[in-house]
């Protein structure tokens, strides 16, 4: 039993990290005015007042609505320019990434468990084409899966609600 608590620890430690978990939090609430500074330039997901959710990049805010490059469009909002009004917006979910210092570690510790890994599975297969390949399979793999892992924790969403 001991043997599964320092993995299920470090499962659970990622999982709370994770920007949908992060994203349940109570919502920052912003005035109007304020958002310009937050949102311009950055990725968001601005759910409606009839829960359709417009994803893209905001170009500007302006008094009665936000200008995005839509990049997930929805009914009413094709890709491209598009002109949400401030009437319907809901609420805005804000990504942002925090540094390069996750997609370090994560893809250092991935070349590090990588390593033995594919020399495990190459001792498996014999010939030595098939061990190469086995090798350089199992090490990439888990190399790119450490990497998005990283990646993964230096994402950040952040909820705003707007306050009259």
């Amino acid at each position: 039993m001991r043997k599964f608590a320092l993995p299920t620890a470090a499962i659970l430690l990622l999982v709370s990290l994770t920007p949908e978990v992060q994203a349940a939090r109570k919502p920052l609430e912003l005035r109007w005015s304020e958002l310009a500074n937050m949102v311009v330039g950055h990725k968001v997901a601005v759910t409606l007042t009839d829960d359709l959710i417009v994803g893209g990049e905001v170009a500007s805010v302006r008094d009665e609505s936000i200008v995005l490059d839509v990049t997930a469009p929805t009914k009413g909002f094709p890709q491209g320019n598009g002109v949400v009004p401030r009437a319907t917006i809901k609420l805005i979910s804000l990504e942002t990434m925090t540094g390069s210092v996750g997609r370090a570690v994560g893809t250092t510790l991935g070349v590090l468990m990588g390593m033995p890994l594919g020399a495990l599975a190459a001792d498996k297969v014999g010939g030595t084409g098939p061990r190469l390949t086995a090798f350089f399979l199992v090490a990439g793999a888990t190399s790119t899966t450490g990497y998005y892992l990283g990646r993964e924790l230096g994402r950040r969403i952040t909820q705003i609600k707007i306050i009259p």
